[in-house]
C-alpha cells in the first residue's frame, strides 16, 4: 500500500495541477486526492522512522496539514466544486452524476477537515448553495444520499456554534421523501422550494418559470412510497451517528456536542412529528410518570407513520443497547459512534425519557415490525434482569425499584397491543414476542436469585399484579394467540408465586393467590390446567421432601429436569446479556434489516420442558410451613368440578394422593380426597383410583369414618349408574366394607353382566362370584354367561364359581346340567378337569351321581394327562365308596394301561408309595437336568430309569424314576485311605450258606408258580434294616 515515499517535487506538481483552473475538473479532483493521500503516506512513513507511539498526536498533525492545504487553496477548492456541481444537471444524466459525486467528495473533505471554519460561518453561503444543488429532490438517489450525508455534517458544524437557523431546521426535517409531517405538507415540496430559492430566507418567492409542483409521481402506489421512505430513513439515521465521528475537531469535546445536537433535533423534528403524544403522555422516569395506557387505532403497515416509527425506534434502541465491548467484526468507528450517541442520549433527562417512551411505543407496533419489538424486548429484559444496569440507575438519579417497575410495565404493555386481536398470519411473531417477555419475567424470579441491586417487596407484588392483569385478559379470549400463550402465562404466574413465597420467602400480599385463581377460573384453554398439573407435581415433590425427607423424583428425572433448566437459563442469559446487545449493532453496521423479519430466539417449549421449582429445591432446608401453605394454595387453583378442566384436575389430584400415601402422609391425602367425593356424578368415575387407594390403605391408617362412608356412597352411586370402572375397586374392599356395598351391587350386577361384552365383564364376573352365595338364582345367571362367553379367563371364573355354589349348597342335580353346558363349550378341554376336581367333595352326598359325571367327563377328554386325573378320581371314589359301576371303571383303567393307576391300587393296599403325592408331577421329563452330567451313568430298565451319580468324594447318589415317582438314595462311600479290617462275620455267613445246599425253587410249585407276578415290575419298598437312607422327591 505504501510502496514509495512521496517526493516534494511530486507534491508540488500535484498542487500546480490541482490549482490550475483551466485544467479538466476530473484531473483536478484526481490530483487533490493524490495530495491528501500523499500527506497521509508521508506522515505514516515518518511515524515508522521516528517510532512515535502517540498516534493521536500524529493523526492530529496529519489532519492539521490537510486543513492547511484546503485553507490555502480554498478558492480553487470551491471553484472545483462549482465546476462539478453547478455546471452539470445531476437529476438524470449518469455521466453528470459521476462528476457530481467527485464534487461532493471534494466538498466532504472541506466539511470534515475544517469543521471549526465551517461552523464559524466560513463560506457558509457557498456551501449552502452547493448543498441546494445536491439535495434537489429530482437528483439521482446515489447523489441525494451523499448530499444528505454532507448536509448532516454541515448542519452539525453550524449547530455546535449556534448558527443553525430555523430554516436549516426545516430543511433537516424535510430531507426524506414522503416523511409524514403533522402539518400535512409534502416534505419533497418543501425541500424543492428550498433548493430553488435564491437565499436561505427566500422560501415564499416562487421561480419565474412557473409554480412549484409536487415531486411525488401520481403513478406511485402507497407501497412504493413506503419503500422509498424506508430506504431514505434507514440511511439517514445511520448517517446521523456515523458522520459525527468523521468530523475532525481540534477539541474532542465538540463531537459530544454534535451528538447532543443531533439527538435533540431528531427528537424535536422527527420523533415529535411521528409520536404526537411524546410531550403530553411520554414517560418521565425521573418524575415517576409512566404515561397513561391508551390504545390507538391499528394502522396499516405501509402507512408512513408506521415506517417512520419503526426506524426511529430501531435507531434509538441501537443507541441504548451500545456497550463499550464491540460486536464481532464491527468497525471501531461505528462502535465509537454508538458509544458517543449513547452518552449523549443518557446525559439528557429529556432524551432518556424519550428513549423509554419510544421503547413503550415499540410494544404497540404492527406485528410486521416484530423485529424491532424483539430488539427492544431484549434491551429491556437485560436491564430488568440486571445483566446491565441502566445509566440513569447507575448514576443514582432513579431508584432500582422505580426503574424495574417501569421496565416490567413496558414489557407487559405488549399484551395491550391493538394488533393482537387481529394477528392473522402474524400470530407466530406475536407468540414469539410474548414468550420472550414471559421468559424474562420468569427468569427474574427463578434464576436471578442474587441480584446486583436487590428489589423490594413492593416490586414483587406489583409484578405479580401486572402479570395477573394481562393474563386474565389474554387467557379469557378464544383466538390463536391466546391458545398458544395460555400455558406460558400459567407457568409464569404459578411458578413465580411459588418461588417468591416458598423459595425466596418474600411476604407478598395473599391476594395474589385470589388473582391467580381468577385467571385460572376465567381461562378457557385446557393447556392451562395441564401446566398447572405439572407444577402441582413439582410442588408436591418439594412438600414431601421437606416433610418426609424423601425425593419422589428419581435421580435421573431430577437430574434431567435440572439439566434442562440450567441449559435453558444459561442459553437465555447469554442471549439476554450478549447476543441481545450485539445483534442490533451488527445489523445496524451491515446496513439495516427488513421490517418483516422475525426473531425466534425464545423457544416455545421453554415453559413445558423446564421445571424451575425442582431446580430451585434440592434439599429440605426450606420452611415446612411455607411449603405446606403454598401446596394447599396451588392445588386449590383448579377445581375438579368444571367440565372444561375437571379431568385434568382429577388426574392430578389422584397422582398427588398416590404420592402422599407412598410416604405415609395420610392426613394430607384424606384432606385432598374430600374434594373428590363431592364432584358431579359424570366426573365420579375418574375419581375411583384415588378413592380406592384411600380405602386400601386402611390397614396402615384408617380414614375418618365419615370419609369412608362418603367413598362407599360414591361406589354405590357408580354401581347404580352401571359404571364398570368401580367394579375392581369394590372387589378390593374389606369384608365389612363389602357387606355395605353388596346389597346395592347385587341389584345391578346381573344387568351389567348381561349388557357388557366379554372384555368388560371380567371384573363384574369376579365381583359377582364373590357375592353369588347371597344372590338367589346365581347358578342360572352363571350358566347363561358361560354359554355366551368367549374369553377363557371368564369361563374359568364362571366354572369355579359354579362348582363352589354346587358344593356349598350340595346341589347334586346341577352337576350333570352344568357338565352338559361345559362339554359343549369351546374351552371344554380346559374346563372339564377343573370342574371335576372342584366337585370331588360331593361324594359324601351322592357318590353315584358324581361317578356318572366323572365317567362322562373321562369319555370326552382327549388329553392323556387330564384323562388320567379323572380316572384317578374314579378309582378313589370306587374304593372309598363302593359302587356297582366299579367293574366298568376297572375295565376302562386296564384298557388305558396306566401304570400310575396300578400304583394307586398299591397305595390303597397299604404299600409304597405314600398317599397324597400329586399325579400331575409324575412325568419325569419335566425334571430339571443337573448342571453337570459328566459323572452320571443312566441305566434303562424299561419300567424304570436308574441313574448313578457321584456328586463328591464322600457322596454317591442312586436315583430310580418310574411312572409312580422318583426315589433317591444317598450312599456314604467307604474311605479307601483308612486301613481295611477283615469282615470275618460276612465270610463266615457266606460259607455257612454254601454248605446248606440248594433249596427247591419255583419250578416245583406247578403252573401257578410259573406265572409272572404283576407286582414284580413295581419297585419294592426299602427295608428298614438297609444301611442306605432313602428319600422320595416328586417331579
Amino acid at each position: 500500500m505504501f510502496a514509495r515515499k512521496g517526493k516534494s517535487s511530486d507534491v508540488q506538481a500535484s498542487i500546480s495541477r490541482f490549482t490550475d483552473l483551466n485544467r479538466d475538473c476530473v484531473s483536478r479532483v484526481k490530483h487533490l486526492k493524490i495530495l491528501l493521500d500523499t500527506l497521509t503516506t508521508n506522515r505514516i512513513f515518518g511515524l515508522k522512522k521516528r517510532k512515535i507511539h502517540q498516534n493521536r498526536s500524529f493523526f492530529g498533525e496529519n489532519f492539521q496539514e490537510k486543513r492547511q492545504l484546503l485553507d490555502e487553496h480554498s478558492f480553487e477548492t470551491f471553484h472545483l466544486v462549482d465546476e462539478l456541481l453547478l455546471a452539470n444537471d445531476v437529476s438524470s444524466q449518469i455521466d453528470s452524476a459521476i462528476e457530481a459525486e467527485s464534487g461532493l467528495w471534494t466538498l466532504e473533505q472541506v466539511l470534515c477537515l475544517a469543521p471549526e471554519l465551517v461552523g464559524s460561518g466560513w463560506q457558509r453561503h457557498a456551501i449552502e448553495s452547493l448543498l441546494k444543488k445536491a439535495v434537489y429532490p429530482k437528483n439521482l438517489m446515489a447523489v441525494r444520499k451523499i448530499a444528505i450525508r454532507l448536509f448532516l455534517v454541515f448542519y452539525q458544524c453550524l449547530g455546535v456554534y449556534g448558527k443553525a437557523t430555523p430554516d436549516l431546521d426545516r430543511v433537516f426535517q424535510c430531507l426524506l421523501p414522503f416523511f409524514p409531517l403533522k402539518s400535512g405538507e409534502n416534505a419533497e415540496d418543501v425541500l424543492n422550494e428550498y433548493c430553488q430559492s435564491s437565499g436561505t430566507g427566500d422560501w415564499v418567492e416562487r421561480l419565474r418559470n412557473g409554480p412549484i409542483k409536487s415531486t411525488a409521481s401520481p403513478s406511485q402506489t402507497s407501497k412504493e412510497r413506503a419503500q422509498m421512505l424506508q430506504v431514505y430513513l434507514d440511511k439517514f439515521l445511520e448517517y446521523c451517528t456515523r458522520e459525527t465521528v468523521r468530523i475532525e475537531w481540534n477539541d474532542e469535546g465538540k463531537r459530544q456536542e454534535c451528538a447532543n445536537f443531533i439527538i435533540d433535533k431528531v427528537i424535536k423534528l422527527y420523533m415529535g412529528e411521528c409520536f404526537t403524544e411524546l410531550e403530553t403522555n411520554g414517560v418521565d422516569v425521573f418524575g415517576g410518570w409512566e404515561g397513561a395506557d391508551e390504545q390507538g387505532e391499528p394502522l396499516d403497515t405501509a402507512d408512513p407513520v408506521v415506517i417512520a416509527r419503526y426506524w426511529l425506534i430501531r435507531w434509538i434502541n441501537n443507541i441504548a443497547s451500545a456497550t463499550h465491548q464491540p460486536a464481532s467484526n464491527a468497525p471501531q468507528s461505528a462502535q465509537s459512534s454508538l458509544i458517543l450517541y449513547r452518552n449523549a442520549l443518557f446525559s439528557s433527562h429529556k432524551a432518556t425519557n424519550v428513549a423509554l417512551t419510544l421503547m413503550r411505543e415499540a410494544m404497540k407496533l404492527p406485528l410486521a415490525c416484530s423485529n424491532v419489538t424483539h430488539k427492544v424486548v431484549n434491551v429491556l429484559s437485560a436491564w430488568l434482569l440486571q445483566y446491565e444496569i441502566p445509566p440513569f440507575v447507575a448514576s443514582g438519579e432513579v431508584s432500582i425499584e422505580r426503574c424495574s417497575l417501569l421496565l416490567a410495565n413496558i414489557l407487559l404493555s405488549f399484551f395491550h397491543s391493538p394488533y393482537l386481536s387481529q394477528c392473522g398470519e402474524r400470530h407466530s411473531s406475536a407468540i414469539s414476542i410474548a414468550f420472550a417477555i414471559l421468559t424474562s419475567c420468569k427468569q427474574l424470579v427463578s434464576h436471578r436469585i442474587q441480584l446486583p441491586k436487590p428489589l423490594p417487596q413492593k416490586f414483587w407484588s406489583e409484578l405479580m399484579a401486572g402479570l395477573c392483569a394481562v393474563a386474565s385478559k389474554i387467557c379469557h379470549q378464544s383466538d390463536v394467540f391466546s391458545q398458544h400463550v395460555s400455558a406460558a402465562f400459567t407457568s409464569t404466574l404459578i411458578s413465580n408465586v411459588v418461588i417468591i413465597k416458598a423459595v425466596r420467602r418474600i411476604e407478598i400480599d395473599d391476594d395474589v393467590w385470589d388473582e391467580v385463581h381468577e385467571v385460572m377460573k376465567r381461562g378457557v384453554w385446557i393447556p392451562m390446567a395441564e401446566q398447572w398439573a405439572a407444577i402441582v407435581n413439582s410442588v408436591t415433590r418439594a412438600l414431601i421432601l421437606h416433610l418426609a425427607h424423601i425425593d419422589i423424583f428419581s435421580r435421573e428425572e431430577a437430574l434431567r429436569k435440572a439439566t434442562e433448566v440450567s441449559q435453558t437459563s444459561r442459553r437465555q442469559a447469554i442471549e439476554s446479556a450478549a447476543a441481545m446487545m450485539e445483534e442490533p449493532r451488527k445489523e445496524s453496521l451491515e446496513g439495516g434489516d427488513s421490517m418483516s423479519s422475525t426473531n425466534t430466539l425464545t423457544e416455545d417449549n421453554v415453559f413445558h420442558d423446564t421445571d424451575d421449582i425442582t431446580n430451585a429445591v434440592t434439599s429440605w432446608s426450606g420452611d415446612k410451613l411455607a411449603w405446606l401453605q403454598t401446596w394447599r394454595r396451588v392445588i386449590s387453583l383448579v377445581d375438579p368440578y368444571t367440565n372444561s378442566s375437571a379431568h385434568v384436575a382429577i388426574d392430578c389430584m389422584s397422582l398427588t394422593i398416590k404420592n402422599l400415601l407412598s410416604v405415609n402422609l395420610h392426613p394430607l391425602a384424606h384432606w385432598l380426597v374430600c374434594r373428590l367425593v363431592t364432584v358431579p356424578p359424570i366426573l365420579l368415575p375418574r375419581c375411583v383410583p384415588a378413592l380406592s387407594a384411600i380405602l386400601n390403605e386402611s390397614s396402615v391408617r384408617r380414614p375418618p369414618p365419615l370419609l369412608s362412608a362418603n367413598i362407599l356412597l360414591c361406589f354405590i352411586r357408580l354401581m347404580q349408574s352401571k359404571e364398570q370402572l368401580v367394579v375392581p375397586a369394590i372387589c378390593g374392599l374389606s369384608a365389612s366394607e363389602l357387606s355395605i356395598v353388596a346389597p346395592r351391587a347385587l341389584e345391578h350386577l346381573p344387568k351389567m353382566l348381561r349388557g357388557s361384552k366379554d372384555a368388560k365383564s371380567k371384573d363384574s364376573l369376579k365381583l359377582f362370584a364373590m357375592l353369588s352365595s347371597s344372590y338367589p338364582g346365581a347358578e342360572q345367571i352363571l350358566l347363561e354367561q358361560l354359554v355366551h362367553t368367549e374369553v377363557a379367563e371368564n369361563a374359568v371364573v364362571i366354572v369355579n364359581t359354579l362348582a363352589t355354589l354346587i358344593v356349598q349348597k350340595a346341589q347334586i342335580d346341577l352337576v350333570l346340567s352344568a357338565l352338559k353346558v361345559i362339554e359343549t363349550h369351546q374351552f371344554a378341554m380346559r374346563l372339564i378337569p377343573l370342574f371335576c376336581m372342584s366337585i370331588a367333595t360331593l361324594a359324601q352326598f351322592s357318590s353315584t351321581t358324581l361317578l356318572q359325571a366323572l365317567l362322562r367327563a373321562a369319555s370326552l377328554l382327549r388329553d392323556e394327562r387330564t384323562r388320567t386325573e379323572i380316572e384317578w378320581q374314579m378309582v378313589k371314589l370306587c374304593v372309598q365308596w363302593p359302587q356297582p359301576q366299579m367293574p366298568l371303571v376297572i375295565r376302562g383303567i386296564l384298557a388305558d394301561r396306566h401304570m400310575v393307576l396300578h400304583g394307586e391300587l398299591v397305595q390303597l393296599g397299604g404299600q409304597y408309595p405314600i398317599r397324597g403325592f400329586d399325579v400331575s408331577k409324575w412325568n419325569s421329563t419335566a425334571a430339571a437336568l443337573p448342571a453337570n452330567e459328566d459323572k452320571t451313568v443312566y441305566i434303562n430298565r424299561q419300567s424304570a430309569i436308574i441313574s448313578l451319580a457321584r456328586r463328591d468324594a464322600a457322596k454317591f447318589e442312586i436315583t430310580s424314576r418310574t411312572v409312580v415317582g422318583r426315589h433317591i438314595w444317598d450312599l456314604d462311600t467307604l474311605d479307601t485311605t483308612m486301613p481295611r479290617h477283615q469282615t470275618r462275620h460276612v465270610t463266615n455267613w457266606l460259607r455257612k450258606e454254601a454248605l446248606k445246599g440248594k433249596k427247591a425253587g419255583r419250578e416245583s410249585q406247578g403252573i401257578l408258580g410259573a406265572m409272572d407276578d404283576p407286582f414284580d415290575d413295581l419297585p419294592r419298598a426299602p427295608s428298614s434294616a438297609s444301611n442306605a437312607s432313602s428319600s422320595s422327591k416328586g417331579f
